[in-house]
């Protein structure tokens, strides 16, 4: 019985602690040469988060305890900052610096941390015992809990995480706070090279969000802008112009379901095609119609894809899908799936040059060319995802409509989704060095991106 009593106080006094550390929550202040920084401890699911006002923040999952750090920059002394990287060896200050903050910094953030929880474990302790010698044991064992955090962060914690970073935030800060995320640190000495243009562009970014470089070693990349089931939403258009304006692309492919039933009423959404600036690649999907095809032969700026077609270094293939050929807007029969799989093989036993890039609606049309083609990107599910199937790269842009009316009818938000590719075309073939998964819930005023390298 005693045993019993023993363990359900240990169990309150974490839960009480627990709960202490997740009301209020420890933080800590700092000043790091020019910069002033807080760091919090938040309840999550093991992720380092960089927030960085008014650009938005930039996260990645580093390790395995259940909690998440939360490093938010407060404000940057812009004069010290200039002459930080004026002075030769600016990087070596700075990492002597943070040494020499480290213990002081984790010995406050663990002192503040252990006397919330020691707090929280003799309130838990409480409601089983009341002597002062139980609140004791409770408060100590508060304190082995935020030991038992530090250490798992401590044994887990891999930086690599920040390779596959999760941003969140304005849309036009994303390419600039993915950059520092990625590449200011590997460039730093060579910011003082260029040290009034840096803290001038710095200033612009604290005052408001502007659009900036993506990150150095994607910069001179091919980028493609993966869209898909627009389903005659017009803030897709807007969505896509304001991803290109910000990211600029060299082309975008769209995976079909331009329109939701394909008629003639439904031609403002085609027409507003011709105001993007981006080179405009389309496969027909099942809602859209003849109708929408030849409407779009009208359109310079768009191709329509029906085979083998030579972008740059880049060979694309595309295919439209079977029941765009009709009125119907139902999803091709499993007859009409097999022709035109046969068509799409024909195409490549003919073809010099294999394609690095399949694009077509339906993912019952790519299943048989996995494993056969790199790059292989789809739509129709309106399910945003991106994988590895025997070495194949799967990618589904989702919904880049927000599933249309459909999307409005529901109570939650469905949000907006494309994706961005980079390809290294250098080389004697293509590699995928990256991918941006683009998400933005217009309701909520709110876009996330989550990027992911070494695929």
């Amino acid at each position: 019985m005693m045993k019993r009593k023993e363990l359900f106080l240990i169990i309150c006094s974490v839960i009480g602690a627990l709960v202490f550390l997740f009301i209020a929550a420890p933080t800590t202040n700092h000043q790091l040469t020019a910069f002033r920084f807080s760091l919090r401890l938040l309840p999550g699911s093991g992720f380092t988060k960089m927030e960085l006002p008014p650009v938005g923040s930039i996260g990645a999952k580093t390790h395995w305890a259940p909690w998440d750090l939360v490093l938010t920059l407060q404000s940057i002394d812009l004069d010290g900052l200039q002459q930080l990287l004026a002075t030769p060896g600016s990087k070596d200050i700075l990492l002597t610096t943070l040494f020499a903050l480290k213990p002081r910094l984790l010995c406050q953030f663990l002192l503040k941390a252990a006397a919330i929880a020691a707090l929280g474990g003799a309130w838990g302790c409480s409601w089983v015992q009341h002597g002062k010698r139980d609140f004791l044991r409770g408060s100590v064992v508060g304190i082995v809990v935020v030991l038992g955090i530090a250490l798992i962060t401590s044994f887990t914690y891999d930086p690599q995480g920040f390779a596959n970073p999760v941003y969140s935030g304005a849309l036009k800060g994303a390419p600039w706070a993915l950059g520092l995320a990625q590449n200011a640190w590997d460039n730093w000495n060579g910011l003082g090279n260029n040290v009034s243009l840096f803290v001038q562009n710095l200033r612009q970014v604290m005052a408001k969000a502007t659009s900036q470089p993506p990150p150095e070693k994607l910069e001179h990349d091919f980028k493609i802008l993966h869209v898909s089931d627009l389903h005659n939403n017009p803030l897709a258009i807007d969505f896509i112009s304001e991803v290109s304006n910000n990211f600029q692309p060299n082309i975008i492919i769209d995976t079909g379901d331009l329109t939701d039933f394909g008629t003639t009423v439904e031609e403002d959404i085609v027409n507003r095609l011709s105001t993007l600036k981006t080179p405009y690649y389309l496969v027909l999907g099942n809602h859209d119609s003849p109708i929408v095809a030849d409407k779009i032969k009208n359109i310079a700026s768009v191709t329509l894809l029906n085979g083998l077609e030579q972008i740059g270094d880049l060979w694309l293939m595309g295919a439209p899908d079977p029941a765009s050929s009709t009125n119907n807007i139902a999803p091709a029969s499993s007859e009409q799936i097999s022709t035109q799989v046969n068509v799409i093989q024909s195409w490549l036993l003919s073809a010099e040059e294999l394609p690095f890039i399949l694009a077509v609606h339906d993912p019952r049309i790519a299943q048989p060319f996995i494993g056969k083609i790199p790059i292989i990107l789809t739509g129709h599910t309106h399910t945003s995802c991106i994988e590895v199937k025997d070495q194949t790269i799967f990618i589904n842009a989702g919904t880049t409509g927000g599933a249309g009316l459909r999307g409005l009818l529901g109570e939650k938000e469905v949000a907006l989704t494309a994706v961005l590719l980079y390809i290294d075309t250098t080389g004697s073939t293509p590699v995928l060095d990256a991918v941006d998964n683009i998400r933005l819930y217009p309701r909520e005023n709110r876009f996330e991106l989550t990027r992911t390298a070494n695929l």
